[in-house]
């Protein structure tokens, strides 16, 4: 019997403005892919919140309203945004994943907070997406601002940075049955050393 497989990776912002400095708290990937262009055609494409991304705003201010956070926003630019990237791992990275590197030496260069999944076997739902990254709860400690040692937690609190306002998401099938899920948020979420609210 095959089982689905799901996985997923968070961005860590590593700088904040003003030229504070930060390490890695969360589990971001180092360095960022290379010989991706970006240069991925969105003409004719439909961003809105509909198809298989529809429910994601809700679903993130649904874990939001659990500590009083204000709902996000949807965005289809972020839409847009996350698409590319999702459009780049399928067809450049064997639809693995990968976040954007963060080196701003890249046309693909990270602006934006960003939260990655991947399933196989089954057809997610954007809730289900969200729900995974929230259920990394367990393993955040909000006293010490950190993850519980070995797992991730950094998924989480960026659907939960006070700050963010606005989500775009996107969803590209895979060969083999299996899903990429990009959701980017602005402002970006998971500031070194700060706490998400």
């Amino acid at each position: 019997m095959n089982r689905p497989h799901w996985g997923f990776m968070t961005m860590i912002v590593l700088t904040a403005c003003g030229g504070e400095d930060g390490g890695d708290s969360a589990g971001a990937s180092g360095g960022g892919p290379s010989g991706y262009a970006c240069d991925v055609s969105t003409s004719g494409v439909d961003f809105s919140e509909s198809g298989r991304v529809e429910g994601s705003t809700d679903a993130h201010n649904t874990i939001r309203t659990e500590h009083g956070l204000p709902d996000l926003t949807w965005d289809d630019s972020l839409a847009a945004y996350a698409y590319v990237w999702a459009t780049e791992l399928v067809e450049k990275n064997g639809c693995t994943m990968e976040h954007r590197p963060q080196d701003g030496s890249s046309p693909c260069n990270q602006v934006h907070g960003e939260n990655l999944a991947w399933n196989s076997g089954y057809a997610e739902t954007a809730k289900g997406v969200a729900d995974r990254w929230a259920s990394e709860v367990s393993d955040y400690d909000y006293a010490s601002n950190s993850c519980t040692a070995g797992k991730m937690c950094g998924h989480y609190t960026q659907i939960v940075w006070q700050d963010t306002t606005h989500v775009g998401c996107a969803m590209l099938s895979c060969p083999g049955n299996a899903e990429m899920w990009v959701c980017n948020y602005n402002p970006p979420g998971n500031w070194v050393g700060q706490q998400p609210y």
